[in-house]
């Protein structure tokens, strides 16, 4: 409670509570969008349960509430180009990424968001979308790839069965992890055979009990798997 009490007042300059503006409201949106070097990130919230480790703004999926979302999500982006005039003329954008949460839960959805983020914006580079491990299978590779996703980012956290435990991270995938990260090999032949640009391997350091050594063994195995980079975390 004092933690939060503190970041409320760092953030806020104030003990009162956040106030949420709806994005109508013209100051809670900047006067201008930035000419270069802008980014689109697109945040899917729902995952099918929640990992205690995660900090970020999710809730377990429901397919009432996430139909839902993309109606609202497809409507906030209508209003955003229409406050910025992106109507008349499309604004580029280097990359588009679509973050969780899960999103490929809502895979099916997310041709739809594309088409109309690319009414308002002209974006350049790549398509990047987070991957739980569940969620490889041909089925969905193949939509990503449909939908012209070309980075992936495999959220594995660790190869190591002990690690993954004090993650209590322990999915289908996940069931008989060992450090060999034999359990993932297929699936990750699986996405280097539909030719993804960029392959990410997500891992977690800074766990309870994780040596220098394990992570750098993770490292070597998300490599080897076929990963062309890796992002770390600090728990």
């Amino acid at each position: 409670m004092l933690t939060a009490r503190i970041l409320t007042w760092l953030l806020n300059r104030s003990g009162k509570p956040f106030a949420f503006r709806p994005v109508t409201d013209p100051t809670c949106l900047p006067a201008h969008l930035p000419a270069a070097d802008f980014g689109l990130y697109v945040h899917i919230p729902f995952c099918r349960r929640l990992c205690a480790f995660c900090p970020y703004c999710k809730t377990v999926y429901r397919e009432e509430q996430a139909q839902a979302y993309v109606q609202a999500l497809i409507k906030e982006i209508d209003l955003v180009a229409e406050r910025y005039d992106l109507t008349k003329k499309k604004l580029p954008a280097t990359d588009l990424y679509f973050g969780g949460g899960t999103p490929a839960l809502l895979a099916e959805h997310l041709i739809k968001i594309i088409d109309r983020l690319k009414e308002y914006y002209d974006i350049r580079g790549g398509i990047g979308i987070e991957l739980h491990p569940d969620d490889i299978d041909e089925a969905t590779l193949n939509t990503l790839a449909q939908a012209g996703f070309s980075k992936i980012s495999i959220g594995v956290q660790s190869f190591c069965s002990d690690t993954l435990e004090k993650l209590q991270r322990k999915t289908a995938d996940h069931a008989e992890a060992d450090q060999s990260g034999a359990d993932l090999s297929a699936k990750m032949a699986m996405v280097r055979n539909f030719g993804f640009r960029v392959i990410d391997i997500d891992l977690i350091f800074g766990i309870r009990g994780q040596t220098a050594r394990s992570l750098e063994q993770d490292i070597r195995l998300a490599f080897a798997s076929g990963a062309t980079q890796v992002s770390t975390y600090p728990l």
